[in-house]
């Protein structure tokens, strides 16, 4: 097969408790999503990405319940495709998130893995200002913080337990349990810190307790473009704090609280927000704005902000595949002579084959471009 760019068909993935409409109406696809569906999170990378194995005016994407990704729904064209595992092996998984919260967690660091939990590095690159909790306050009893996650779990088990049975409506178990939790709610163990849009949070050492944050004065929750290596949920986010969330049949997320804190760095310098949240570095080249979003030893993201044409250093592969998605504007990806067209808020898969590429736009246009693991 001969070298060429593909386009990527992006994986949707519908989350009905902290989703919204910023992805569909960033990649212009709104109309074609269903009134009252929540979109999480677009799957831009990962291992079994589905490619476009010709160009196609109408770029089709898939549809998946966050509690099933295995069975999606095709919408759109159902265009010639081809797995990318067809054409090399991918360890990263590349993610545009929208997210209001999500439960407290922790990755085990690289080094110190136990039982099954396997480290996950990730970053994350904040497109509009966000709310999170990141790392341990100082001069807090992480024993206290254990005893206070344990409590509030015993009392979901006990109210899932009393919904199941009937014995309670499933509204009065959410205010009894949100009761419960505000009698000495978690993040008063954690810090809290509000991300500016275009600011990193690098979370790629491990070990860091991090989690989303709602906040009424910011009602798309948090949004971002997430690199992480791609590794399974269940081994690799330990979790100790779910929210208060209880499900309409009464289930509740089944929760590691020991293997959290046995993976936790409680070291006081480790846990400072200022480490993890940083601004990013931009450099003149070729006539474009080159801007270092992260660089670590697990994968790198660029920012190539350009007009008209840019042909230059950050368009050559370099015997690694370039994975690009459009920030801003719309872009031309011109290789052997042909052009692959592409909008905001879509991905294209190079090859590491293509060797070299040229970017062309009418107007101001930002990509964002993902390689693998490098020496920093």
């Amino acid at each position: 097969m001969k070298p060429q760019p593909y386009y990527i068909v992006p994986l949707l993935i519908k989350q009905p408790t902290w989703g919204g409409r910023y992805i569909a109406q960033f990649k212009g696809i709104e109309k074609q999503i269903s009134d009252g569906v929540k979109i999480g999170q677009s799957y831009e990378l990962a291992k079994d990405s589905i490619l476009l194995t010709k160009k196609t005016n109408l770029l089709p994407f898939l549809l998946a319940e966050a509690t099933d990704i295995a069975h999606p729904k095709w919408c759109g064209p159902q265009a010639q495709t081809i797995n990318i595992q067809q054409l090399t092996k991918i360890s990263l998984l590349n993610k545009f998130t929208q997210a209001k919260e999500n439960s407290y967690q922790v990755h085990v660091r690289p080094g110190h893995e136990f039982d099954h939990w396997q480290p996950k590095p990730e970053s994350w690159y904040y497109l509009e200002k966000g709310k999170v909790t990141l790392g341990l306050k100082s001069n807090i009893s992480v024993d206290q913080y254990r005893q206070r996650c344990k409590q509030i779990y015993q009392e979901s088990l006990t109210l899932s337990q009393k919904v199941k049975q009937n014995n309670l409506k499933i509204d009065e178990a959410r205010i009894q349990l949100t009761t419960f939790i505000d009698q000495d709610h978690p993040s008063n163990y954690v810090n809290v810190a509000y991300p500016d849009k275009n600011q990193v949070l690098d979370l790629s050492s491990c070990g860091i307790h991090h989690s989303w944050e709602a906040d009424p004065n910011l009602p798309h929750g948090n949004i971002l473009y997430e690199v992480q290596l791609d590794q399974r949920d269940e081994v690799s986010s330990i979790r100790a704090f779910d929210q208060g969330k209880i499900k309409d049949d009464g289930d509740i997320r089944e929760l590691a609280i020991n293997d959290y804190f046995q993976a936790l760095n409680t070291n006081p310098d480790a846990n400072q927000p200022a480490l993890y949240i940083q601004t990013t570095n931009s450099h003149q080249e070729n006539g474009a704005v080159i801007t270092c979003i992260f660089n670590n030893p697990h994968y790198q993201l660029t920012q190539i902000e350009f007009s008209n044409s840019y042909p230059g250093e950050e368009t050559q592969l370099k015997n690694q595949f370039h994975h690009l998605f459009v920030k801003e504007g719309r872009i031309e990806i011109i290789h052997d002579d042909q052009s692959w067209p592409l909008n905001k808020g879509w991905s294209v898969f190079i090859p590491a084959q293509c060797q070299q590429y040229r970017l062309t736009s009418t107007t101001t246009a930002q990509v964002l471009k993902t390689t693998a693991g490098h020496t920093v």
